[in-house]
C-alpha cells in the first residue's frame, strides 16, 4: 500500500459510480443515477459536505458530513452522516485520514 498516493477531497459529480458502490458498502441500495442526485443535494446544502478517499482515481472511502446548531451545547457542531471504507482497503488507514479531514473541514 502507497499511502502518498491517497488523496481527500470533495466528491464530483465524476465520482457518481464510486460513491454508489460505498454507499452500498453500507448496506443502501445506490446506482451511479441515484449518487448523481445525491450529490447534487449535498451540493446544494452549505452545511454539509461529501468527502472520499481517491487513490489513483479509485474511490476507496467515504464520509459525509453536516454542520448543525446543537441546542444542549449552545453552538454549530459538526455531525458524521456517513462513513465507508471499501472492504478491500479496510485497514489501511483510510477512515482515519478521512476523520482527519473531516476535523479540518469543520
Amino acid at each position: 500500500m502507497n499511502r502518498a498516493l491517497l488523496q481527500v477531497r470533495a466528491a464530483m459529480r465524476g465520482d457518481a459510480a464510486g460513491v454508489a458502490a460505498l454507499i452500498e458498502v453500507l448496506g443502501y441500495p445506490c446506482t451511479p443515477d441515484d449518487a448523481i442526485e445525491r450529490l447534487r443535494a449535498v451540493a446544494a446544502e452549505p452545511d454539509q459536505t461529501l468527502l472520499v478517499a481517491d487513490r489513483d482515481g479509485n474511490l476507496c472511502g467515504l464520509l459525509g458530513l453536516d454542520l448543525m446548531y446543537y441546542l444542549p451545547l449552545g453552538a454549530r457542531t459538526c455531525r458524521i452522516t456517513a462513513l465507508a471504507v471499501a472492504p478491500a482497503h479496510q485497514r489501511e488507514g483510510i477512515g482515519r485520514d478521512l476523520l482527519q479531514s473531516a476535523e479540518t473541514w469543520a
